[in-house]
């Protein structure tokens, strides 16, 4: 027989006697209980149990509600012991109670049991429990499946896992960048058709506690256009030589060239680079033809040209190009250095070769003196050039009779100055999606631009901005939260090269966190969220979440500074519907502990506010601080430190500021929040006699329970220290005392 069992036999046992007893010796005794309530009260409890959240399987929160059902009983023990035996205390039974969870991140058993308590006798339950699963780590997503960097085809096909060890995945969302909004989808997903240019794929993960991921970005570049190839330079089309050059660029806006492809007379192409010599040619006609060739392997429409050869001079030559420092490129143009290097194809027969730069087509006006050589290139070292200038070389062999051959005159542009690239930190939208940059440009005033890349990279993937050297504006939109780099690289056709590489950060967005209703975004306060990186007990005053903290990466906006004591035990939750976590190397978890806000405002009196000294306060727990400047510039003074760890606090400044209603003065406010799982911080303000008032009390006290309980009728903070402070003349400041600071950076 089990102790409840035995205790009621006994007890019914015992009340049988007595009755009987009774009966015999007095049996008109009224003892004032009805033979309906005698029934009532030697009636158990009936069924008893609880359950958290509803019955849920999983949750973020540290703390959860426990649902109680009970029959009878009037009074309930919660506890986190399995016996039921220790760690709770006796209460009067309710609908429901907040429990703060035992475990963080792992499976959470809470026990009850009920008694009923009556005239006669005390009933006591057996202990009944119900299991949660605390899980506040977000999946980690992984693409498994996806196309090359640089594709010829607009179909794609994604593939994605993640790594949970807790609840679990609930679904996978996935976004191709252009549509309205993320949707669910599978472990896979496939596209039939993208758009050509440069995409980008997003995937996020919700696990079944409700977690959200971090959004895994994948960009890749769908080039299903064919490059396009220019002949720049070519013999004339009725030529005295057996000798051809041929000068040839390509362009593609897509994937960029990979190489080109000769052919002469029609024959089989070969792979081949510019500029391409064909030597000992027969009289009559010819046919040169190349195409260019994409790094998808698209190939261009073939360019070709067609010219006659007249004479066949086996002593026939050519100037080729010209090169200089790093500009290694045979062609037009002198790039690097202003000192150049001439190069030409051999002459039959010629023993020397004799080189001069002029400034004019005729050879009249010479700029670098004749030098002989045996080589078939000559660098001038002692022929300085200008910068920006057009030049002509030539080239002249001599056999050892004496002979001489001309080759034809090498037109060419010196060019030794870099691109120049304009570019500067980004204008990011409030929601942190968009980055904008502008003004923006590359430009090259001599050669021009021959190739530019702008490129954002964010972790391993990257997003490339097709022809960004024709735009004077670049804009990203669809950012993920994180860190980005903006690369933008040109070079000119000189082969000159310039770059600049510009870091900015999309933040995540937390709008009026402890507001319950009205939430705003852009108004009032604006700043951001520090906190303590380790797993222990954090800093207990302000100074080092700013200094030696980390920045949670967010914006944070509050409408105004009101947070009556409240539990802060789920977090900050951001504009995108997750919430703010620590970073992964200081363990992923949600901020709830151990953080620190700092936030900016321009502060101004309301509408119904009269001119003449202020007096302001405030009430926090743990620490806080209120610095003030007197106009935009000016230096900010320390007019209340409420700093330190403690409970509800309500700190005044010892001195006034005068306002009117032209007043615009930028504020800034300081506020941390200790250990789990209270939070409190609001700023007051009272119009005094003076500017050194009186700091009396409520000035000064301190209470967990400040705020007390708000009537809802009245809207007193009935017996509280706050009516207490209400009914002396302070009031909360408003939303209407508050100017958003746009000079706060994002």
């Amino acid at each position: 027989m089990n102790n409840r069992t035995y205790r009621l036999v006994s007890t019914f046992a015992l009340f049988a006697v007595l009755s009987v007893g009774y009966q015999n010796c007095a049996e008109n005794v009224n003892f004032g209980l009805s033979q309906d309530e005698m029934a009532s009260q030697s009636t158990g409890m009936g069924a008893n149990s609880i359950q958290l959240n509803g019955g849920a399987l999983f949750t973020t929160d540290s703390a959860v509600t426990v649902n109680i059902a009970s029959q009878n009983a009037t009074e309930m023990y919660i506890t986190n012991d399995s016996t039921c035996s220790s760690g709770g205390s006796w209460e009067k039974v309710s609908n429901s109670k907040i429990w703060p969870l035992k475990s963080q991140n792992a499976l959470n058993s809470v026990y009850a049991k009920f008694k009923k308590v009556t005239q006669l006798t005390t009933f006591e339950s057996d202990c009944v429990n119900a299991s949660i699963t605390h899980d506040d780590i977000a999946p980690a997503v992984s693409i498994t499946q996806k196309p090359g960097a640089m594709v010829a085809s607009p179909a794609a096909t994604f593939g994605m896992r993640i790594d949970d060890d807790l609840s679990g995945l609930d679904h996978f969302e996935c976004l191709l960048v252009g549509e309205a909004s993320f949707s669910k989808c599978g472990d896979v997903k496939n596209y039939s058709k993208v758009s050509e240019g440069q995409n980008r794929f997003q995937v996020r993960a919700v696990d079944r506690a409700g977690n959200r991921s971090v959004t895994v970005e994948y960009g890749w570049l769908v080039d299903t256009t064919a490059p396009t190839v220019t002949i720049t330079n070519k013999p004339d089309a009725i030529a005295a030589s057996s000798q051809a050059v041929f000068n040839f660029t390509g362009a593609d806006s897509g994937s960029g060239i990979a190489g080109y492809q000769c052919a002469i007379e029609g024959g089989n192409y070969v792979a081949c680079t510019s500029p391409a010599v064909y030597s000992n040619l027969l009289e009559g006609g010819h046919v040169f033809t190349v195409q260019s060739i994409d790094k998808v392997g698209n190939v261009s429409v073939p360019m070709s040209y067609t010219w006659k050869s007249q004479g066949s001079s086996t002593n026939d030559f050519s100037i080729i190009g010209i090169t200089g420092g790093n500009d290694n490129v045979k062609d037009g143009y002198l790039g690097s250095i202003l000192q150049p290097t001439v190069h030409w194809t051999a002459s039959a027969g010629a023993v020397a070769y004799r080189v001069s730069i002029t400034s004019d087509a005729a050879g009249t006006a010479a700029v670098c003196d004749e030098v002989q050589t045996p080589a078939t290139s000559l660098a001038l070292s002692s022929c300085t050039l200008k910068d920006g200038q057009t030049y002509y070389a030539r080239v002249a062999a001599y056999t050892s009779a004496n002979a001489i051959k001309v080759a034809p005159t090498y037109k060419f542009v010196v060019d030794v100055t870099a691109p120049v690239i304009t570019i500067s930190a980004p204008t990011i939208s409030e929601d942190q999606k968009t980055a904008v940059f502008t003004p923006f440009s590359i430009v090259d005033s001599i050669s021009g631009i021959d190739t530019a890349s702008c490129i954002r990279t964010f972790g391993t993937t990257s997003e490339a901005v097709a022809n960004c050297q024709t735009l004077t504006k670049i804009t990203f939109t669809n950012l993920v939260t994180g860190d980005h780099v903006l690369t933008v690289t040109a070079k000119d056709k000189a082969g000159n090269s310039a770059s600049k590489v510009v870091n900015f950060t999309a933040k995540k967005v937390v709008c009026d966190p402890f507001s319950a209703s009205g939430i705003a975004c852009k108004q009032g306060w604006k700043g951001n969220i520090f906190y303590f990186p380790g797993t222990t007990s954090g800093w207990t005053s302000l100074a080092k979440y700013f200094s030696e903290g980390v920045d949670a990466g967010v914006i944070l906006y509050m409408s105004k500074i009101f947070v009556p004591v409240r539990t802060f035990s789920n977090g900050f939750p951001t504009t995108d519907g997750d919430l703010v976590k620590k970073k992964a190397a200081d363990g992923g978890a949600n901020l709830v502990e151990w953080f620190a806000l700092r936030l900016g405002t321009i502060m101004k009196l309301g509408a119904t506010d009269s001119a003449g000294y202020y007096q302001f306060a405030l009430i926090s727990d743990d620490g806080s601080k209120l610095y003030i400047a007197p106009k935009a510039g000016g230096t900010y003074a320390t007019v209340i430190d409420n700093d330190n760890a403690h409970s509800a606090t309500m700190k005044c400044s010892t001195s006034a500021i005068y306002m009117d209603a032209n007043s615009r003065m930028p504020a800034r406010l300081e506020y941390f929040q200790g250990p789990r799982y209270h939070i409190a911080v609001t700023l007051m303000y009272k119009k005094v006699s003076s500017a050194s008032p009186a700091v009396a009390s409520p000035c000064g006290l301190v209470d967990s329970n400040f705020y007390g309980t708000i009537d809802n009728t009245s809207g007193d903070y009935t017996g509280s220290k706050y009516q207490q402070a209400l009914d002396d003349g302070w009031k909360p400041m408003g939303t209407e005392n508050f100017l958003l600071d746009e000079t706060i950076p994002n």
